[in-house]
């Protein structure tokens, strides 16, 4: 099961406010990820992290689903591993 929690943040007092989606990817979700991971054996988790620009820990969460994480993070490390954001989100 995916949960969502939305947290709004401001960066200065006067800008808009921004909502953010964080998601726990449920066990058909990470299986997306893993399964690319296993058939490209050269892929390297930190070429991965470098190119989405997030860190190793963070791609360690989007493949357990152990920690909620923003969804722009998730469809960065989607893009780096050449998977469709979409057929994350819609599995």
């Amino acid at each position: 099961m995916t949960i969502m929690k939305t947290s709004t943040t401001s960066a200065k007092a006067n800008e808009d406010h921004v909502t953010r989606v964080y998601l726990r990817l449920s066990p058909r979700q990470q299986l997306i990820f893993s399964e690319r991971l296993r058939r490209d054996r050269n892929i390297k988790i930190k070429d991965v992290a470098i190119g989405a620009n997030v860190s190793r820990t963070t791609f360690y969460n989007i493949l357990r689903g152990g920690e909620l994480v923003a969804r722009e993070k998730i469809e960065a490390v989607a893009r780096q591993l050449d998977i469709d954001p979409a057929e994350v989100f819609s599995a």
